[in-house]
């Protein structure tokens, strides 16, 4: 089954979305070549600290998209097997 996604990516390359489970969403970077969940002590993943965790997609992927208005990133829609 596909699932689409919202990505938004800035002018150095670095990709954000929404990640989370059924009782806490987060919005991500990602630096350029990596695309997977965060691991402890990976550099080149982390959770956008600007941003709170949230209980609902919704609510995480509106914060997301405000913080995207605000420094005019790119919106990007992935599609992904799930």
């Amino acid at each position: 089954m596909a699932v689409t996604e919202t990505i938004y990516t800035d002018s150095r390359g670095w990709k954000y979305k929404v990640e989370g489970d059924r009782s806490c969403y987060r919005s991500f970077w990602y630096k350029p070549g990596y695309t997977k969940y965060p691991l402890i002590g990976n550099h080149n993943t982390g959770v956008v600290s600007q941003l709170p965790s949230r209980k609902t997609f919704a609510d995480a992927q509106a914060d997301l998209d405000t913080q995207a208005a605000k420094k005019g990133w790119q919106k990007i829609i992935e599609e992904r097997d799930v």
